[in-house]
This record gives structure tokens, C-alpha cells and sequence, in this order.
């Protein structure tokens, strides 16, 4: 499965709504496997690569929903 700024909206979109990002991942038909890797390559990066953008905005996405 790749990453792509859909699937970065659609997980954020569950996020703002309270629900964790790995229900919202598996809500999405991603395995926790991949969204665990996307999570720790995006975490090692300070790039703008798509898994840290990931990252950045699903603390944004949690930050919004409190």
C-alpha cells in the first residue's frame, strides 16, 4: 500500500474526530503494520515526505480535535 495525500486526509479526518489513528488507518483498510512504518519513517525524517507529513498532520488533526 503507498501512501498518499488521500489517505493522509482520510486518517486525519477520523483523528479530529477523537478516534485514534490506528482505528482510523484500520477504519481505512490499512493494516497497523504499514501505518506503524509510515509512522516511524515519517518520525526519523524532517523532510517533506509524505510519512512526515503524515506525522505533522495527524498531531495537528489531534490538536484540533480537543
Amino acid at each position: 500500500m503507498k501512501l498518499d495525500e488521500s489517505i493522509i486526509e482520510r486518517i486525519c479526518s477520523y483523528v479530529r474526530l477523537g478516534v485514534g489513528p490506528d482505528v482510523a488507518a484500520l477504519a481505512e483498510g490499512i493494516p497497523l503494520a504499514v501505518l506503524n512504518v509510515w509512522l516511524d519513517s515519517g518520525s526519523k525524517s524532517n523532510d517533506d515526505s509524505l510519512c512526515a507529513i503524515l506525522v505533522a498532520k495527524i498531531d495537528q488533526a489531534k490538536a484540533q480535535g480537543e
